[in-house]
């Protein structure tokens, strides 16, 4: 997945006591299911994005962005946990503490990605660079267009 070029050594979860509380007893992270966000669309925008992006040219697109709406009213079995590389940041304290009570987990990175790995889960940046999100639309595309007309085994027939 889309990795940052800096590697860093330990990733922080933000929650409140009551979170902490059921972290610590239960010995576990819990998932949240994307249908339950207080902004569904984070999960959205990005597809949104693609879909405005793939429509300036929609005859070449037209499977894509066929998925890509499909993908866009099927995202509630998208299951997610929030970690930054900030142990310490003003934002995260006011989104996932009440008040600023609550805590910052500290986690090392080969720790979660060897728990991500184990349970079949994947670890992926969230990106705030919009020059970078059309590389990433554009390497989507690439990706979708290969899977598309990659030839079944024994057939020698494309998809």
């Amino acid at each position: 997945m889309f990795k940052p070029k800096e590697k860093y050594k330990v990733a922080y979860h933000y929650t409140g006591l009551e979170g902490f509380l059921g972290i610590t007893e239960s010995r576990s992270f819990w998932l949240t299911n994307a249908y339950y966000l207080n902004d569904k669309n984070e999960i959205k925008w990005p597809i949104e994005m693609a879909i405005r992006h793939f429509n300036a040219d929609p005859d070449n697109n037209k499977e894509l962005i066929k998925y890509l709406s499909y993908l866009k009213s099927n995202i509630f079995d998208i299951y997610l946990i929030s970690f930054t590389y900030n142990k310490n940041l003003l934002s995260q304290w006011r989104a996932y503490t009440n008040k600023g009570n609550g805590v910052s987990i500290g986690i090392e990175m080969s720790k979660l990605e060897t728990i991500a790995n184990d349970n079949g889960l994947h670890l992926i940046n969230v990106i705030y660079d919009n020059d970078k999100h059309i590389d990433i639309i554009e390497m989507l595309k690439r990706e979708f267009i290969a899977r598309v007309h990659e030839v079944p085994p024994n057939t020698g027939q494309s998809k």
